[in-house]
């Protein structure tokens, strides 16, 4: 069985899960490493600060990279 990865945010209400795979935000997506998972954080990010930047978004869309983690998942 091989190992895999989510993100998981940090909510008003607690950790829960950051980015999903489907449309109604109900499958967590999956990462084949830790590495990975990571690096889609810094990517979502930097995102958000080309949205700011050009006007897309407002400033206080700005997410702080503490309040990512990334969590193993175990699978059947």
């Amino acid at each position: 069985m091989r190992e895999k990865y989510k993100v998981q945010r940090n909510y008003i209400y607690g950790w829960g899960d950051g980015f999903f795979s489907d449309d109604n935000g109900e499958v967590p997506t999956l990462f084949n490493s830790k590495k990975e998972a990571e690096y889609d954080i810094k990517e979502h990010i930097e995102d958000i600060k080309y949205a700011i930047k050009t006007g897309n978004m407002d400033k206080d869309s700005l997410e702080k990279i503490e309040d990512f983690r990334v969590i193993k998942v175990k699978q059947n």
